[in-house]
């Protein structure tokens, strides 16, 4: 790799780009050729014409009145053949940035493994680390939220560039560009949730299976040394996968019960199958007496357990003849062989390809016969709904009097019912009867079956196939509480349901009043008694996108630093270590961005044993595609908690040491051994911080409830087309309404939407105005030692000025002629140039992101890129709502125009990568 990150980028990206593009454009099809030479053209004129302040309309139609070459080709259909060439450009500069990952990125830098390892080897820190792993754990969530608009059939084409691309194989790129040049780009309609669910199987099938195997084996055989592996494999893995596709139905009308029992049927097949490979691949090498028979005795134990859980028809005779060998009950039964076939080859064979052995005993421990683990999500009032409903179906039952059915029947939410009452139930539900199930309405019967479904699966999968109700919009204790009484009427134990139960904290309001909710939880009985069956672990979940809708980009992510450290402090006082799942998206606006920069500011005054995300619909692709990336996304976020508890050991076994189920909730805190108390910002800088978000929030909330916002994006975004995309199974909107309501708008449509408009308030707007008022009170300085003094506020700086950098307002300033937005535009605008003055004076760089140029790099050339896609997309949305408001959405010219906009759309988010 070459030394300087912007030359490396240059000859392995930018280079290659222009060489390779120009084949593109040259490939034989006769109209595509003839477009594609003035493609640049077009590019071109878009360039000059912005300068202008020219409406994208004024641009597209002026340019074929200059250009009037393509005589037998209408208007519109050589800008959408301009549209299907840049979409496909976009395709081919993600596989050569991808494919040249490794040459553009030091995969054992500082956060890397190797990084990591060499520090505990010259430190002489192995036993610090080995008693670390036991404790900690890193959860990657792969969600199938609609960020992700490359079709499978794309993604394939972009998976075969890359070693092509790699090998420098002309012909083989040649052959692909053409295949790319005849690949619909788009799904004719949407997914449905199982569809989504395979799709993001691929990730796991092609890249988690190998790399987390590879990083976790490092780790473990580093920390205790190959021959005391087995007695070292954690109670739990500490790298694991967790999968929403097909459990996330929140607001999702198409995820039912069903789906979720297919979804985990698919994903114990798949993992049987990669372990069956393994295992073939193990029996090629352990063929010495003794050995081969059993290795032989596992394939075809794995081969009848992966049979059973295909849905395909297996060949009759092969499935007789299987019959007679008995499947595995769980993957700890698969286990013990191995590690009883392991035992022999050391005794008995000379450890012969141990390491292989190893290598597969730890993909076993890592994803067992459930692969990646399902969450459940649902609304906290759907949850609501369907106990009010049941038990207006039950009748008579002892532990309720006529007052307390009352109570339930007429409450409006789970906050106007009693907390006791909700205990009581707690301790008396039992399963309610199929016949009161059966007249319930169709969506808490759902509900039901599909918490029903947890015991089903933890037996057929294991306990990680299924074992966390995420409830989203949780505004009060009570919420819980609802979920534990239903899952006890859907049959689960009261008193040990296997089940953890994750509130999730996402509005600013909600985030404020997450430590009285937390902390009359902890204090009740019934629910601590829950929690000692879990180890004492109460996860909690915080939502970063709704919170930068409701609060701005530096209030919500200051929000939930600020709720992350009450409920730490109030977990230690009870006794409970308490778990942070962060729900973060691609852009920085959705927590995004740099995500793990975020992880690797140490604050001992938050928990940070483990590291839970969600990694969404694009950003999986886009950071997970390949071994290289995964490893080397994968390992920063891994070794970041990892080196902060190193930081502040040596450990000496568990800090937390399990407390009895019986202690009082009243207990006096833990003591934590040799514990810094060093925190991230420093204690000195929370003024200054609480006053920046203060700031910036009242600036942002001006913003937000201006009329003229949504009258703006009802009228000059293209936010109303999202309904009509098919990329994904789940809608725009929470409810049904034709107008648009903040409130219920999902932030990913919302995000998105600015990201195409090249506006992206999310990730900057309210924090020019806040930083703009302390340098004006001459306090630059303490700005500048707060940059320098926290990772957390670098990391926050960085990702708004990425923010920036893909913001471009020349796209829109026609607006500035607009006689009703003119002034929103013009304000929006100059929030953003304040923002960036701001950084530049704070962070004394000459440039934004001055300091990560391989970022700059490449969001420059993308830029590049998509400038006339910009023009193409943003004229077709505008042709599209001038039709809508004449009444003439069925015209022909509507119906084109919003074709080339909703793949417009598309385009532009896939070229941003983290932009929804």
């Amino acid at each position: 790799m070459s030394r300087d990150p912007e030359q490396a980028f240059e000859e392995h990206v930018a280079t290659r780009f222009r060489l390779y593009s120009g084949l593109f454009l040259g490939l034989p099809y006769d109209l595509l050729q003839r477009v594609g030479r003035l493609l640049p053209v077009f590019a071109e004129h878009c360039r000059k014409e912005l300068q202008q302040k020219k409406s994208p309309s004024e641009i597209v139609d002026g340019f074929f009145v200059q250009n009037p070459a393509l005589t037998d080709v209408s208007q519109s259909d050589a800008v959408f053949l301009f549209l299907q060439l840049i979409e496909r450009e976009v395709v081919l500069f993600d596989a050569l940035e991808d494919a040249s990952f490794s040459k553009i990125h030091d995969l054992d830098a500082p956060g890397s493994v190797t990084h990591l390892l060499d520090v505990i080897f010259r430190d002489d820190r192995r036993a610090d680390l080995a008693s670390l792993l036991g404790q900690t754990a890193t959860r990657i969530v792969l969600t199938a939220h609609p960020t992700q608009f490359y079709p499978d059939s794309i993604q394939g084409i972009i998976q075969d560039l890359r070693p092509a691309l790699n090998r420098n194989d002309p012909a083989d790129v040649e052959r692909l560009l053409l295949q790319l040049g005849k690949t619909r780009f788009s799904n004719n309609e949407r997914p449905t949730p199982v569809d989504e669910a395979r799709s993001i199987l691929h990730a796991l099938d092609d890249v988690f299976y190998e790399t987390l195997s590879d990083i976790a084996g490092r780790m473990l055989v580093s920390a205790y040394g190959r021959l005391h592996l087995p007695q070292s494999l954690p109670k739990h893995p500490n790298l694991q996968i967790g999968f929403w596709p097909g459990g996330d139905r929140d607001g999702n009308p198409f995820v039912t019960a069903d789906v979720t029992r297919e979804v985990a049927r698919l994903l114990k097949e798949r993992v049987l199958e990669r372990h069956l490979h393994a295992a073939r691949r193990l029996a090629r090498h352990l063929t010495f007496d003794g050995v081969h028979t059993r290795v032989q005795a596992i394939v075809a134990r794995l081969r009848t357990t992966w049979l059973a859980a295909a849905d395909d028809e297996a060949d009759t005779d092969v499935k007789e003849r299987l019959a007679r060998i008995a499947p595995y009950a769980s993957a700890a039964e698969l286990q013990s062989e191995l590690l009883d076939l392991r035992n022999l080859i050391i005794r008995e064979h000379q450890s012969l390809f141990l390491d292989q052995l190893d290598d597969f005993i730890v993909k076993v421990h890592l994803f067992g016969f459930h692969f990646a683990s399902l969450d459940l999500r649902q609304a906290s009032d759907v949850f609501f709904a369907t106990l009010r409903e049941l038990v207006g179906s039950l009748g008579d039952v002892a532990y309720l009097s006529s007052a307390d059915r009352l109570a339930i029947g007429t409450a409006e939410s789970a906050q106007e019912l009693p907390f006791e009452l909700l205990e009581r139930m707690l301790r008396s539900a039992e399963a309610a009867p199929a016949e009161v199930l059966a007249g319930l309405s169709p969506l808490a019967r759902d509900t039901l079956a599909v918490l029903g479904l947890v015991t089903d699966i933890q037996r057929s999968n294991g306990e990680l196939g299924l074992h966390r109700v995420v409830i989203s919009h949780t505004r009060g204790p009570e919420d819980p509480m609802v979920v534990l009484v239903l899952a006890a009427f859907a049959g689960l134990s009261s008193r040990s349901p296997n089940l953890d139960i994750v509130p999730l904290f996402e509005s600013i309001q909600d985030l404020e009043a997450s430590e009285a909710i937390m902390s009359r939880l902890l204090e009740s009985r019934a629910y601590r008694d829950l929690l000692a069956g879990r180890a004492h672990r109460q996860i909690v979940m915080m939502g970063f996108s709704d919170g930068t809708k409701d609060g701005g980009y530096l209030t919500a992510n200051w929000s939930i630093r600020r709720a992350k450290r009450r409920l730490s402090q109030l977990g230690r006082s009870h006794g409970v270590r308490v778990i942070f799942f962060d729900g973060r998206g691609g852009p920085p606006a959705r927590g995004g961005g740099n995500t793990h920069r975020f992880y690797r500011s140490r604050d001992s005054a938050i928990e940070q044993w483990e590291t839970q995300l969600t990694i969404q619909g694009q950003t999986i692709s886009s950071n997970f595609g390949s071994h290289d990336m995964a490893r080397y996304h994968v390992e920063q976020l891994y070794t970041a908690n990892l080196e902060n508890l190193l930081d502040e050991g040596p450990w000496e076994g568990p800090a937390y040491p399990p407390r009895a189920s019986t202690a009082s909730p009243n207990s006096p805190a833990l003591t934590l051994p040799n514990r810094t108390t060093e925190q991230d910002p420093p204690a000195e800088f929370i003024a200054l911080i609480d006053e920046l978000s203060a700031l910036s929030m009242t600036a942002y909330s001006k913003l937000r409830d201006n009329p003229l916002l949504l009258e703006f994006l009802a009228e000059r975004s293209p936010l109303p087309l999202f309904e009509h995309l098919t990329n994904a199974s789940r809608p725009a909107s929470r409810r049904a309404s034709k107008a648009i309501e903040l409130e219920s708008l999902r932030a990913i449509p919302f995000v998105a939407t600015w990201s195409v408009l090249k506006i992206q308030i999310s990730g900057f707007y309210g924090l020019g105005s806040a930083l703009d008022h302390i340098i004006a009170g001459g306090r630059e300085a303490e700005l500048q030692r707060l940059y320098r003094s926290s990772r957390f506020f670098r990391a926050l700086l960085d990702n708004t000025a990425m923010s920036l950098l893909k913001s471009r307002f020349d796209i829109t300033a026609h607006l500035k002629r607009d006689e009703r937005f003119s002034g929103l535009w013009t304000q929006i605008r100059d929030e953003a140039a304040r923002v960036e003055r701001c950084i530049l004076r704070i962070t004394h760089q000459p440039w934004l992101l001055a300091n990560d140029p391989l970022i700059r790099a490449s969001i420059r050339y993308r830029e590049e890129i998509v400038l006339p896609l910009l023009v193409i997309v943003h004229d077709a949305f505008a042709r599209y709502e001038n039709e809508v408001s004449q009444g003439k959405a069925n015209t022909p010219e509507a119906v084109q125009a919003r074709r080339v906009a909703l793949k417009g759309i598309a385009a532009v988010i896939n070229a941003t990568r983290n932009a929804a």
